[in-house]
């Protein structure tokens, strides 16, 4: 980190074969800025959104999209708990905002303008026809309808071609969705208690 103070720990450390009397100093270099809680702590009090309104709206449609709430029958389900998890979809738990800072704070990679061009695009008619295709058509007005409007099924046809797609963007955007958000949905500490 640049510009950041840094910290000299040092730990006497005793390895194995050596006299009780015997110690060397390791010494750890690390940067005092902010652990990553305090991090995430400060961002959610008092921040800068990371994505518009409306790249937002996109990405809560692709989460629920992955990640969907399932209709249980009562009676098909013996603990209550499991039926709280099926009905509960990934925007429900806050996932798009946990997604958002693992792709835009927690990581650095050269594709990120990329993204939120596609999220933008998405949360538009006339991209969500370009990056969609015909899948993105209605009957009703408005005909061409953006990401977040399409039904939910017609959504997931739209992700299964992105994912066998020519376009090695669109597969890549597919793998990059397909991994990021699962993994923010299952490593919660507590989001059903």
């Amino acid at each position: 980190m640049e510009g950041s103070p840094v910290v000299e720990e040092k730990h006497l450390v005793s390895p194995q074969g050596l006299e009780n009397d015997d110690y060397f100093v390791l010494r750890i270099d690390r940067p005092s800025s902010l652990t990553e809680k305090e991090r995430d702590d400060n961002y959610s009090n008092n921040y800068e959104p990371l994505l518009s309104s409306r790249e937002t709206e996109s990405l809560v449609a692709l989460c629920d999209t992955f990640l969907p709430s399932l209709h249980v029958y009562k009676d098909r389900v013996v603990d209550d708990s499991l039926a709280q998890l099926y009905r509960t979809s990934a925007s429900m738990n806050g996932i798009p905002d946990q997604v958002a800072k693992m792709m835009f704070l927690k990581t650095e990679h050269p594709k990120q303008l990329l993204v939120r061009l596609t999220l933008w695009f998405l949360s538009t008619w006339i991209g969500t026809l370009i990056l969609c295709g015909k899948t993105c058509l209605s009957t009703q007005f408005p005909y061409v309808q953006k990401f977040s409007r399409i039904s939910a099924k017609k959504r997931e046809e739209i992700l299964v071609s992105w994912s066998l797609s020519y376009f090695f963007l669109l597969r890549m955007l597919f793998r990059a969705l397909k991994s990021v958000i699962p993994l923010a949905y299952f490593t919660q500490a507590s989001s059903f208690s």
